[in-house]
């Protein structure tokens, strides 16, 4: 069976291309294990009072970020209140704005 010399330089074209992708992601793949292979040598040797006090701070912020949230929820539901959105009239809107064929929702 005969190539012409036109596919034949589209597969060529098509082969250098695919080599070229191969070499790209051989090369991120060791930087990714080099990567890998570095932070487990790094928690490796960690001192294990630095790692439980950076544990103990990582609490502390869990819990902080927790709170405040809780507030924000708070304070988002004070403000629904005084404005009206937690009415039956609002929920009964919600329903039917989630019917509406003549507006696309993004879900």
């Amino acid at each position: 069976m005969f190539v012409r010399r036109r596919k034949y330089s589209d597969l060529y074209i098509r082969y250098q291309l695919a080599l070229k992708a191969t070499a790209k992601a051989r090369k991120e793949s060791s930087a990714f294990r080099n990567a890998a292979a570095t932070s487990a040598r790094q928690v490796a040797e960690a001192d294990p009072v630095e790692v439980a006090r950076l544990r103990e701070q990582v609490g502390v912020l869990i819990a902080e970020r927790n709170a405040e949230r809780k507030r924000a929820d708070g304070l988002q539901a004070r403000l629904d209140d005084a404005l009206g959105l937690n009415t039956s009239a609002m929920a009964e809107g919600a329903k039917w704005q989630s019917r509406r064929e003549d507006k696309r929702w993004s879900r």
